[in-house]
């Protein structure tokens, strides 16, 4: 139903599926260089397995020289916006959830602030 509202707006909407999951990046990457796309706009997800895949892609985007900016869409401050002194990271007990923090921070320093964006 969406495709072809979207299709009466000449909008395409493309939807594929891709198995197995760890192929999406290159998959991603592929089909840019196909439709000859140079930026990829995303909402950054904050699971383990979303934060590996975001990380590929970066890694995958860099050669074709693809611009790949993530959105916080899922918070109302953003993860590393408020901070007491002591880094987010150290707060946390649970390893997994550190990790999580470390690799946040680290994707949001590639992340173009959205007063960048013209």
């Amino acid at each position: 139903m969406l495709q072809m509202d979207l299709r009466e707006l000449d909008i395409p909407l493309h939807i594929e599926v891709v198995d197995p999951r760890k192929e999406i990046p290159s998959r991603i990457v592929e089909l840019m260089k196909e439709w000859e796309a140079t930026e990829l706009y995303a909402n950054i997800e904050y699971e383990i397995d979303e934060l590996d895949r975001d990380e590929r892609l970066l890694r995958a985007a860099e050669g074709p020289q693809i611009r790949v900016t993530y959105s916080h869409d899922q918070c109302v401050v953003e993860p590393g916006k408020i901070v007491s002194g002591v880094l987010p990271v150290i707060l946390s007990s649970n390893k997994i959830a550190r990790q999580a923090n470390v690799r946040l921070l680290a994707m949001a320093t590639k992340m173009d602030p959205p007063c960048s964006r013209q």
